[in-house]
Protein backbone atom coordinates (compact mmCIF):
# COMPACT_ATOMS: atom_id res chain seq x y z
CA UNK A 1 0.00 0.00 0.00
CA UNK A 2 1.35 3.82 -0.93
CA UNK A 3 1.28 5.83 2.05
CA UNK A 4 0.55 9.65 1.48
CA UNK A 5 3.30 11.76 2.91
CA UNK A 6 0.60 13.54 5.02
CA UNK A 7 0.72 9.75 6.67
CA UNK A 8 4.61 9.76 6.97
CA UNK A 9 6.43 11.34 10.09
CA UNK A 10 8.52 14.12 9.18
CA UNK A 11 10.93 16.34 10.98
CA UNK A 12 12.52 19.13 9.53
CA UNK A 13 15.86 19.90 11.13
CA UNK A 14 18.72 22.96 10.44
CA UNK A 15 22.44 22.32 9.64
CA UNK A 16 23.03 23.12 13.39
CA UNK A 17 21.03 20.67 14.74
CA UNK A 18 22.19 17.72 12.38
CA UNK A 19 25.76 18.27 13.31
CA UNK A 20 24.50 16.97 17.13
CA UNK A 21 22.94 14.02 15.40
CA UNK A 22 24.97 11.32 17.47
CA UNK A 23 23.88 7.87 15.08
CA UNK A 24 21.48 6.98 12.67
CA UNK A 25 18.32 6.34 13.35
CA UNK A 26 17.35 2.51 11.73
CA UNK A 27 14.82 3.28 9.47
CA UNK A 28 14.77 7.28 9.02
CA UNK A 29 15.68 8.97 5.19
CA UNK A 30 17.45 11.79 5.45
CA UNK A 31 16.70 14.31 2.39
CA UNK A 32 19.73 16.46 1.87
CA UNK A 33 20.85 19.08 -0.53
CA UNK A 34 23.43 20.15 -1.26
CA UNK A 35 25.83 16.82 -1.11
CA UNK A 36 28.90 18.48 0.26
CA UNK A 37 30.07 20.80 3.14
CA UNK A 38 30.05 20.12 7.12
CA UNK A 39 26.51 18.40 7.84
CA UNK A 40 25.98 16.14 4.79
CA UNK A 41 30.00 14.80 6.19
CA UNK A 42 28.55 14.20 8.77
CA UNK A 43 25.57 12.31 8.10
CA UNK A 44 27.80 10.50 5.90
CA UNK A 45 30.43 9.87 8.28
CA UNK A 46 26.91 8.24 10.31
CA UNK A 47 26.13 6.46 7.52
CA UNK A 48 22.81 7.78 7.55
CA UNK A 49 20.45 7.06 4.45
CA UNK A 50 20.84 9.86 2.83
CA UNK A 51 18.97 10.63 -0.86
CA UNK A 52 18.45 14.22 -2.38
CA UNK A 53 15.58 15.84 -3.34
CA UNK A 54 15.62 15.18 -6.97
CA UNK A 55 16.05 11.25 -5.90
CA UNK A 56 12.79 11.66 -3.98
CA UNK A 57 10.89 13.67 -6.52
CA UNK A 58 11.97 11.10 -9.50
CA UNK A 59 10.93 7.91 -7.64
CA UNK A 60 7.33 10.08 -6.95
CA UNK A 61 7.29 11.09 -10.66
CA UNK A 62 7.58 6.74 -11.67
CA UNK A 63 6.28 4.96 -8.58
CA UNK A 64 9.20 3.86 -7.99
CA UNK A 65 10.49 2.94 -4.41
CA UNK A 66 13.28 4.90 -2.84
CA UNK A 67 16.51 3.03 -3.36
CA UNK A 68 18.60 1.58 -0.19
CA UNK A 69 21.97 1.83 -0.63
CA UNK A 70 25.16 2.18 1.73
CA UNK A 71 26.21 5.67 -0.13
CA UNK A 72 24.12 8.99 -0.61
CA UNK A 73 21.90 9.10 -3.65
CA UNK A 74 21.22 12.48 -4.95
CA UNK A 75 19.27 11.27 -8.13
CA UNK A 76 18.19 7.64 -9.62
CA UNK A 77 19.55 9.03 -13.40
CA UNK A 78 22.09 6.11 -13.30
CA UNK A 79 19.77 3.33 -11.44
CA UNK A 80 19.90 0.82 -14.38
CA UNK A 81 23.37 1.14 -15.19
CA UNK A 82 26.29 -0.74 -13.91
CA UNK A 83 29.84 0.98 -14.62
CA UNK A 84 33.29 -0.41 -15.38
CA UNK A 85 36.29 1.70 -16.09
CA UNK A 86 39.33 1.19 -18.47
CA UNK A 87 42.15 4.02 -19.24
CA UNK A 88 40.89 6.63 -16.74
CA UNK A 89 43.58 8.00 -14.09
CA UNK A 90 42.88 6.65 -10.49
CA UNK A 91 41.87 10.03 -8.97
CA UNK A 92 39.38 10.30 -12.08
CA UNK A 93 38.07 7.52 -11.27
CA UNK A 94 37.41 7.56 -8.31
CA UNK A 95 35.32 10.43 -8.59
CA UNK A 96 33.47 9.09 -11.36
CA UNK A 97 32.58 5.90 -9.07
CA UNK A 98 31.44 8.22 -6.55
CA UNK A 99 29.19 10.35 -9.36
CA UNK A 100 27.63 7.19 -10.24
CA UNK A 101 26.51 5.57 -6.98
CA UNK A 102 25.25 9.34 -5.95
CA UNK A 103 23.18 9.05 -9.38
CA UNK A 104 21.82 5.43 -7.92
CA UNK A 105 24.17 3.48 -10.45
CA UNK A 106 26.70 0.74 -9.66
CA UNK A 107 30.41 0.04 -9.90
CA UNK A 108 31.84 -3.25 -10.97
CA UNK A 109 36.29 -3.05 -11.15
CA UNK A 110 35.99 -6.19 -13.81
CA UNK A 111 33.85 -6.39 -16.41
CA UNK A 112 31.33 -8.91 -16.49
CA UNK A 113 27.97 -9.81 -17.84
CA UNK A 114 26.44 -7.62 -15.16
CA UNK A 115 28.13 -4.00 -16.79
CA UNK A 116 26.10 -2.15 -19.16
CA UNK A 117 28.47 0.38 -19.67
CA UNK A 118 32.52 0.57 -19.77
CA UNK A 119 33.28 4.33 -19.65
CA UNK A 120 36.92 4.66 -21.13
CA UNK A 121 39.42 7.64 -21.73
CA UNK A 122 40.86 6.06 -24.82
CA UNK A 123 40.33 2.54 -26.98
CA UNK A 124 42.12 -0.45 -27.20
CA UNK A 125 42.47 -2.08 -23.45
CA UNK A 126 41.16 -5.24 -22.75
CA UNK A 127 37.83 -4.28 -21.46
CA UNK A 128 37.17 -1.76 -24.38
CA UNK A 129 37.59 -5.05 -26.94
CA UNK A 130 35.55 -7.02 -24.41
CA UNK A 131 32.90 -4.06 -24.16
CA UNK A 132 32.73 -3.94 -28.48
CA UNK A 133 32.43 -7.94 -29.08
CA UNK A 134 29.43 -7.56 -26.19
CA UNK A 135 27.89 -4.66 -27.87
CA UNK A 136 28.15 -2.78 -24.78
CA UNK A 137 27.98 1.03 -24.74
CA UNK A 138 31.40 2.70 -24.69
CA UNK A 139 30.90 6.26 -22.99
CA UNK A 140 33.65 8.70 -22.31
CA UNK A 141 34.23 10.30 -18.86
CA UNK A 142 32.45 13.83 -19.72
CA UNK A 143 29.07 11.40 -19.92
CA UNK A 144 29.05 10.93 -15.80
CA UNK A 145 29.66 14.64 -15.59
CA UNK A 146 27.40 15.63 -17.80
CA UNK A 147 24.56 13.07 -16.55
CA UNK A 148 25.75 14.44 -13.20
CA UNK A 149 24.80 18.31 -14.06
CA UNK A 150 22.28 17.52 -15.95
CA UNK A 151 20.26 15.64 -13.46
CA UNK A 152 20.83 18.01 -10.82
CA UNK A 153 17.13 20.09 -11.40
CA UNK A 154 15.24 17.58 -13.18
CA UNK A 155 14.69 13.99 -13.74
CA UNK A 156 16.74 12.31 -16.18
CA UNK A 157 17.95 8.85 -17.50
CA UNK A 158 21.11 8.87 -17.95
CA UNK A 159 21.11 6.04 -20.71
CA UNK A 160 18.72 8.61 -23.27
CA UNK A 161 19.42 9.53 -26.84
CA UNK A 162 20.62 13.26 -25.32
CA UNK A 163 23.42 11.45 -23.87
CA UNK A 164 24.73 9.70 -27.67
CA UNK A 165 27.34 13.06 -27.67
CA UNK A 166 29.42 10.82 -24.64
CA UNK A 167 29.97 7.79 -26.89
CA UNK A 168 33.74 7.24 -27.12
CA UNK A 169 35.29 8.15 -30.59
CA UNK A 170 36.93 5.02 -32.59
CA UNK A 171 40.49 6.87 -32.50
CA UNK A 172 39.81 8.16 -29.08
CA UNK A 173 43.49 8.67 -27.55
CA UNK A 174 45.18 7.22 -30.65
CA UNK A 175 47.99 9.11 -32.45
CA UNK A 176 47.37 7.99 -36.34
CA UNK A 177 50.29 8.29 -38.62
CA UNK A 178 50.26 8.27 -42.32
CA UNK A 179 52.68 8.24 -44.65
CA UNK A 180 53.33 7.22 -48.50
CA UNK A 181 50.48 9.42 -49.62
CA UNK A 182 50.65 12.10 -52.57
Amino acid sequence: AVRTTTELPTQVINGPAALEIAEAQKNALVVCDPFEGEVFEHLKALKCRIVGPQCVLSCLKLGKAIPKADYPIYSIAMRNVVISCSSVEKQERTTLHELVHMMGGRVAKDFTAMVTHLVAGEVGSKKYHVAVKLGKPIMLPEWVRAAWERGKDCHIDATEEEFDQYKCPVFQGCVVCVTGLD
